[in-house]
């Protein structure tokens, strides 16, 4: 990058924990940012927060019965197709299906 160059935005995902992944929608619109924390985050392409994965709940033992990740996220990606739909996978074991930003 050029020196005269600046960065026009900054932003911290989740407050001590690396980036692991970052994935852009098939449209353009929304990016998936995948950070060490349970919760990946879903921001538009301005950096406004548009929502979080639930987090799960890490005294359930099955894990079908929890919501969301209990563990750190390994990675996350769009669907190729569906704008709306992506998949995050965790070190506890699960991958899981998000949809519509995952704001509940």
């Amino acid at each position: 990058m050029h020196p005269r160059h600046s960065v026009c935005r900054e932003l911290t995902p989740s407050d001590g924990h690396p980036v692991l992944a970052v994935s852009w929608s098939p449209s353009g619109e929304a990016f998936m940012c995948v950070t060490g924390s349970a919760q990946p985050r879903f921001y538009d392409r301005d950096g406004k927060l548009l929502g979080e994965c639930a987090r799960g709940d890490m005294y359930i033992r099955d894990m079908k019965n929890t919501k969301g990740h209990i563990t750190a996220c390994s990675g996350g990606c769009w669907h190729p197709i569906d704008r709306h739909t992506a998949v995050t996978s965790s070190e506890d074991g699960t991958v899981r299906w998000v949809g519509r930003w995952a704001q509940d």
